[in-house]
Formats: structure tokens, sequence, C-alpha cells
């Protein structure tokens, strides 16, 4: 009895010891300024002397993390949560059971923007519920990277960190909906915080603008434009010079923003009305406002690459007076203001079955052609250059060839005709079919099949397919989905033409054993180049095409691609 109690106190008495050894640290994390404590915060521990991990923990919703350390030791603590800019804390533990830190955490420079969606109301007394349901993407144009992507969200609000020096695009899409697109700019270009296409934005009330307007929250009730046939939309700005249809530096601006709304809504077909107010005589006014619509329609189709077959004008002249100024009743230029007016009209939905494109993929295609449009790329409109690249064959080279392939072509359907008759044969006699399996030979067909061996397979280094959750790294290049596919999709970018003909090649040529994506097409003088990849970079695809491609083919060279029409590039 009296050994088991000597063991229980020198138990006891151990416990005691290693406990002694130790202190529990307990630190609270907040925001710089004592603006609330910060929940969800990961805090890592290394020691002070050699950086050595030692363990980690993770506030709670009222700041609080604990961790147990030894006593009388020196640490580095690490605090990390997003928006906040990282922070370390040097700190020793004391000889008292309990070790107490106080961590501030400054905000990084930026702002959150917080977002609640909406219908537009078209009457003040319709009562509408909020947008669920939505799928809502935000691209950095300046670092080109997703930085949100939220499918049929289930709530109307959702929130955004806006970062110093960066362009944002933000787009929110919903069946029955105008896409919204709006644009973000945060100390770009001089702009402090500007905003297009959200309307209405102030700061936070629990949470209002530093005085230096470099962080806060921004809240914003976004409106969406319920979609339907009939719907008329006023584009604001589009002025004109008095009694003339020539367009304005500004509303060939705004006229920029109504491209983007039909290229992010690609169901829908549209009138371009243009009305007068009733200043002038009637017909004067009708022909001018179909000038005016004309000359809006032609910079939208020509300049900015509106498909015309979904846009019409038309001039409404005096026809449709808003307000009281009619003929014969006083207002002031103000009122006769709103009467001059551009609307749109939407006159059809359709759904074509094209495939969704993501936000990230629109931009791309977007400034592929402002690079069109700015010269940076040669855009060849009615006829495809010639490629320079290969040398024509002759007219009589041509016409041999081809009298060869008809010369071919004949022997083997007389082969055909040999080996078929004799299946025949087979099916109907069995007692010959016997003899004819171990006697008959076909020898010109096996010759042939003999001497045809498969090209020998290269070792070709293949990438990575592009990457479609927001969540994995981007790749500049993907595979196409068949080796017989054409260029009858409207892809944007840069491919490697590995061979060229002037006549379509054969489906056992080597390069099928190569390449698993070789696209065909044909060039307006009726060429065929033989095509693998798609690069949103024309760096990379060069790139690629000198490290992977060119030793064997060394003919390979890079072209480019605008919404399926190869196009020059410098």
């Amino acid at each position: 009895m009296r050994n088991l109690l000597s063991f229980i106190i020198l138990v006891f008495t151990s416990i005691q010891l290693l406990t002694a050894q130790n202190t529990t640290v307990e630190g609270y994390i907040f925001e710089d300024g004592n603006r609330g404590y910060l929940n969800q915060v990961v805090v890592n521990v290394y020691t002070a002397d050699d950086d050595q991990f030692v363990t980690t923990a993770r506030s709670n919703k009222d700041g609080l993390f604990t961790l147990t350390l030894p006593q009388n030791k020196s640490y580095k603590l690490i605090s990390n949560k997003d928006i906040f800019e990282e922070t370390t804390t040097m700190f020793k533990t004391s000889s008292e059971p309990k070790t107490f830190l106080k961590i501030p955490m400054k905000r990084e420079e930026g702002y959150i923007f917080e977002v609640t969606l909406a219908p537009r109301r078209e009457n003040e007394d319709i009562v509408v519920d909020a947008i669920t349901g939505a799928l809502i993407e935000v691209y950095n144009n300046t670092k080109k990277e997703e930085v949100l992507v939220l499918e049929n969200h289930a709530t109307p609000d959702f929130k955004i960190q806006f970062k110093k020096g960066n362009h944002y695009t933000v787009m929110v899409r919903k069946e029955g909906y105008l896409v919204k697109r709006m644009e973000a700019f945060v100390n770009v270009d001089g702009c402090i915080l500007c905003f297009e296409g959200v309307g209405e934005v102030k700061p936070g009330v629990t949470d209002n603008l530093t005085e230096s307007m470099s962080m806060g929250t921004l809240l914003a009730n976004v409106e969406m434009d319920p979609l339907y046939e009939g719907k008329i939309i006023e584009l604001k700005n589009i002025y004109y010079d008095f009694g003339k249809a020539t367009l304005t530096k500004e509303a060939k601006e705004e006229l920029k923003k109504l491209a983007n709304i039909m290229k992010d809504n690609p169901q829908i077909n549209v009138e371009l009305g243009s009305h007068t107010d009733v200043r002038g005589s009637g017909p004067d006014n009708r022909i001018l406002s179909e000038k005016r619509a004309q000359s809006a329609v032609g910079y939208l189709t020509q300049e900015l690459r509106v498909d015309a077959d979904r846009i019409i004008a038309k001039g409404y002249g005096e026809s449709n007076i808003k307000n009281k100024c009619k003929p014969g009743v006083t207002c002031t230029d103000e009122e006769h203001g709103e009467n001059r007016r551009t609307e749109i009209k939407i006159l059809k939905m359709e759904d074509d079955g094209t495939p969704m494109q993501s936000l990230a993929s629109m931009i791309f295609e977007e400034e592929f052609e402002r690079m069109v449009l700015e010269g940076g790329v040669e855009q060849v409109n009615y006829k495809e250059t010639k490629d320079v690249e290969s040398e024509p064959i002759q007219e009589s080279a041509v016409e041999q060839v081809i009298e060869e392939t008809e010369i071919k072509k004949e022997e083997v359907n007389k082969e055909i005709e040999k080996v078929e008759e004799v299946e025949e044969v087979i099916e109907e006699i069995p007692v010959v079919k016997e003899k004819v399996n171990t006697t008959f030979e076909a020898p010109k067909v096996a010759a042939k099949k003999s001497s045809m061996k498969p090209a020998k397979k290269k070792e070709m280094y293949q990438p990575e397919k592009e990457m479609k959750s927001s969540k994995q790294p981007y790749s500049p290049y993907r595979t196409s989905p068949s080796k017989e596919s054409t260029e009858a999709d409207a892809f944007s970018g840069y491919r490697i033409v590995v061979y060229f003909s002037n006549l379509p090649i054969s489906g056992d040529n080597e390069i099928y054993d190569v390449f698993d994506d070789i696209i065909t097409y044909e060039t307006a003088e009726k060429n065929f180049l033989y095509m693998t990849g798609e690069f949103r970079k024309k760096e990379e695809a060069e790139m690629y095409n000198i490290e992977h491609v060119k030793d064997n083919y060394p003919n390979a060279y890079v072209v480019a691609f605008l919404k399926g029409k190869k196009i020059n590039i410098e």
C-alpha cells in the first residue's frame, strides 16, 4: 500500500512538473483602429531563432485563439486573413500559466463591394422580389485572371474585394433578364474609384470610407432589366449636331456600351429607333430621325462588329412624344430635349443553342478584337491573304496528281470487287469456303496492305487542357474535340499550321498519328491548312511551336483567327 501511494505521488508530481513547463497562450485579433474582432484568422507559430514551424490555430468569431507552448521561449507568430495584410508578431512566453497577446491587423488598401440584386421596377407601384440563382463572375483585367465565379448563387447578395491598381469586370447573368456588366476602376489611370453600369454606389453604414479614400465598404443595389419581346430601353447621351445625323464623340462612347449589350445578350434582335421633338416640319423630322438611326446602326455594325442581321434602324420623327410638348404647346429646351432620344426595342429573342461563354473567354475575344480595330492585327475582310510560307504547286503538276489519284482509285476499286466476289462465294458455298480459306490469296491487295505501314508516332509534348474551374490555374491551350473538326467554330486566338497542301490530304497522313487535335481550314485560294492547338497569346503559340513542333515540322508557323476567320498578323 505504501509503494502504491509513493507511485501516485510521483506521477502527480511529474504531471505538475510537466504542466509547469508550458503556458496557455490566449490571443485576440482585431482590425487596426479597434474596428472589431476578426474571425477565421489563420495563426501559424514558428521558433524565433531558426524559423521552425511549431503549431497552428484559427480565431473564432470573438477574435480569440489559444495555443499551448513551452514557457520562457521566443516565437514568431504570423497571422493571415483574406483582404488583410499579413501580420508578424514576435513574442516570448511567460513563466506564468497564461500568456496574453493582442494582435491588430491592417486591412489591405482597396474596397469591399457589397451588391444586392433586384429587378428594375418599370412601375413604381409594382412590388419586386430580389434576384437569386444568378451566375456571378468577376474578372481582374489588370492581372488577367478570374477572381470569383458563383454559379446559381442562392442569395441576392454577394461581396467582392477590389484592390488598388486594378480594373475589374463584374458580370451577372440570370434567365429572363438582360445580362448586367459592370466595370470598376480602383486607382487606375487617375481614377481613385470609378464605376460604370452600376447606378448609385454609397459607403456602407457600419464601415465607412477612410479619410484618404484608400479603403472602405461600398454598397450598391444593382437593378437588372427584365427581358421580353417589345421591351424598350432608352439610350442616354446619344447626341447629334443640330439638324445633322453625324454622331458625336459622346454618342460613339454610348454606342460602344450598346455593342457590349448585344454581345453579352446574343439571343436578342433589336430595333434602334431615333426620335425628334416637334420643332421643324414633320416630314423633315422623320427623314432626319431615319438618317440618325441609320448612322448609329452603321457605326455599330461596321465599326463595332455587331451582326447586321440582329439590328435594324427606324426613324420615328416626332410621332412618339413622351411628354406634353406636342405641336402648339410651349415647352422649355429641356422639355423638348426629353423627346430627342434614341431607344432600343427588343424585337425577338431566340436561343441558337450556342454554349454560354465564360466572362474570361469573352474578355479575351474583346481584347483580340480591340487589337484588330486599333491596327495591332491587320484584318482581312473579304479575301484571305495567300500563305507565302508555302510555294504553290503548278497547274500541270496538280492535273498530274489528280490523274494519278484517279488511276489508283480505279485499281483499288477493282481489287475490292475481287474480294467481294470471293466473299459472296464463301458465304454461298460452305464447301468452297473451307477450300478458299486455305488456298485463296489476293496478291495485289495483300501487297498493298503489307506496304502501308502506319507512320511512326512521334513523341510530342501535349499541354494540359484548359481548366474550367475558377480555382484551377488557367491554361492558354486547349485541345479540340475531334481531328475532323473544321473552322466552323467562332474561335479567336492562335493556332500552329503543321502542314500546308493545295489538295486535301488522306486520313492516314502521319500528322493524325502525331497530333490528336488536327483542325482543317480551307483558305480563299482553296489551299488547306492543317493546324494544331488553341492559344490565347501569340507569344505562347510561337514558343510552343519552337519548343515542340518545329524540330519535326520545320515549316510550321503560327496563324491568328478572329471569330473563326483567319487574319494576318505582323
